[in-house]
């Protein structure tokens, strides 16, 4: 399983090998703005079988943040990149992700620039932004939220869209009363594939692609997506979701809220090294 961003360099150093889609009937079950979606990583998806996607937003407690400031600009990025907005919640938690592709485009798209670009004076505005509120961050997490927020330790993180309905289900399986939260900011926020694929010395494509028609089956992606609480690619499998995730917002938001959201570029190494310095600053906070 692999990020789409991060295939179409693996594709062109030919890693992988084309899908045989003769060998994939349920392929039709398969939800057509998705695929869409993936013709920018994959032009005519030759090699990714669409898995789960998702967004990127904002988990919150939400008792904590009423709390310290009741009238918070919820569903906004001031939420977290607003310095004197995120500096009421510095006391509770505040963390972002782990993730420079991730965080930087959202800091640029806050900022009214545009998401995708590594120009150099687009990412030094977001150093800059990220600087600016990074004496509030408690620290740059990618994991360890599933349990801080569930507990109580953090108040506010950025996370993936799943992650708030698997954090709010651990804190009801430890019988904590906490209520969390999520929003999609309205300014916009990315949205992610998941995606799979056979790579080109594979040994048994056959059975590869006999797995791959498993997984397409609509009761098998329902039954995955109940268990991670992530979207599926699979349109023939939402009637059979459980009502908790086909209902959730943060996990199937609705079409208005769909269309601000914007799929991750894939960068060359000259950009994605600027991006890490960046980064690599911002972290240090110098």
């Amino acid at each position: 399983m692999l990020n789409a961003s991060l295939a179409p360099p693996l594709i062109k150093a030919r890693v992988f090998q084309p899908l045989d889609k003769k060998l994939l009937p349920s392929w039709n079950n398969l939800d057509p703005k998705v695929l869409q979606d993936l013709q920018g990583y994959d032009p005519g998806t030759r090699f990714s079988a669409p898995y789960t996607w998702g967004s990127n937003g904002v988990t919150y407690n939400v008792d904590k943040i009423r709390e310290r400031m009741p009238d918070a600009p919820i569903g906004s990025l001031a939420m977290i990149f607003d310095p004197k907005i995120v500096s009421h919640f510095a006391d509770c938690g505040v963390t972002l992700l782990d993730a420079p592709t991730e965080v930087i485009p959202m800091a640029l798209k806050y900022l009214g620039r545009d998401p995708r670009s590594a120009a150099p004076e687009d990412l030094k505005a977001a150093q800059d932004l990220l600087l600016s509120v990074r004496p509030y961050i408690r620290k740059f997490d990618s994991v360890n939220y599933l349990t801080s927020l569930p507990n109580g330790d953090v108040c506010m993180a950025m996370t993936w869209s799943g992650d708030y309905a698997t954090a709010m289900a651990r804190a009801a399986e430890a019988r904590k009363k906490i209520d969390l939260a999520y929003f999609i900011p309205k300014e916009g926020s990315l949205i992610w594939f998941d995606n799979l694929y056979i790579p080109a010395d594979a040994p048994h494509v056959a059975n590869a692609h006999k797995f791959l028609e498993y997984l397409m089956q609509p009761q098998v992606m329902a039954d995955v997506s109940d268990f991670i609480n992530y979207a599926n690619s699979n349109a023939a499998a939402t009637p059979l979701l459980s009502a908790d995730v086909r209902n959730n917002p943060a996990i199937y938001p609705d079409a208005q809220t769909r269309e601000r959201l914007f799929p991750q570029k894939t960068q060359d190494a000259k950009d994605m090294r600027a991006i890490t310095r960046v980064w690599s600053t911002v972290k240090s906070g110098i």
